[in-house]
């Protein structure tokens, strides 16, 4: 199963504007509609972050067509995107560009939205992606001059040096919220709703193969499960720590008689 973690940085619009405050922009207002300037992918690995090439496509390394065709591309592969608030943000962004510049749609992929497990799971003072990263991994985000940095980015009239130096940053501010994904989905993966199950190509129900990581020969029972269809063995992953149940429902066993105070 190939598992992508996916970010993306856009421009900001330009547009007119007589004030600063509750400002309701018109559409003849808009001088630069938003687009994407680059994305930062890494296809994980299962058993663990590693250090791993990052790739990085931006419009000044291969220009805005071929940035785009290569991110259509790494989707078109994925099984699985990693993301953080993407489901509303980057897959949107991307799936315009995509159309903007004559692609079609993808083939389907699962979103692992980490921000929605966070937000379902956990109570952090912030589910900002800063503040989650600093908390479970000790490590935050590259810090940056805030939208200064954009401004040389997509600003023509900046010099040639600076603009340079720019680019550089916002490569590495976008390469590290990639690693932080990947470090990031290795945490929270035991937490994670309906994760998609990974060992199904080579699980044929014989072996003992943790469907959230993959590790052989890890699981271990743990009570029992029941729903409406019947009761069914619990597993715990001693490698990922995440919770599975058996495919099958366990013969003769009945749901315990519910006890009347």
């Amino acid at each position: 199963m190939k598992i992508l973690a996916l970010d993306i940085e856009t421009s900001p619009n330009v547009v007119y504007t007589w004030g600063l405050w509750n400002q309701n922009i018109g559409l003849n207002q808009i001088i630069q509609p938003v687009r994407v300037l680059c994305l930062g992918a890494k296809w994980l690995d299962l058993e663990g972050p590693r250090k791993k090439d990052t790739i990085f496509l931006s419009e000044w390394t291969e220009g805005r067509a071929a940035m785009i065709e290569g991110a259509h591309h790494l989707l078109d592969r994925a099984d699985v995107v990693v993301h953080w608030n993407g489901t509303s943000f980057d897959i949107p962004h991307l799936q315009r560009e995509f159309q903007l510049e004559g692609h079609g749609p993808t083939s389907p992929f699962v979103e692992l939205d980490l921000i929605k497990t966070v937000r379902r799971k956990f109570r952090f003072q912030s589910n900002k992606l800063e503040h989650v990263s600093q908390q479970l991994l000790g490590e935050g985000k590259v810090k940056h001059e805030g939208m200064d940095l954009w401004r040389s980015i997509i600003e023509d009239d900046v010099d040639p040096v600076v603009k340079a130096a720019a680019q550089r940053r916002m490569k590495k501010y976008n390469v590290q919220d990639v690693e932080l994904l990947d470090r990031l989905y290795h945490e929270l993966r035991p937490w994670i709703p309906n994760h998609p199950n990974v060992a199904t190509a080579w699980n044929t129900g014989d072996l003992d193969i943790c469907p959230r990581c993959g590790s052989a020969k890890t699981l271990q029972k743990r009570g029992v499960r029941y729903t409406q269809s019947g009761a069914f063995q619990n597993y715990r992953c001693s490698a990922c720590r995440g919770y599975s149940k058996s495919r099958k429902v366990i013969e003769g066993h009945e749901r315990p008689a519910r006890v009347v105070a």
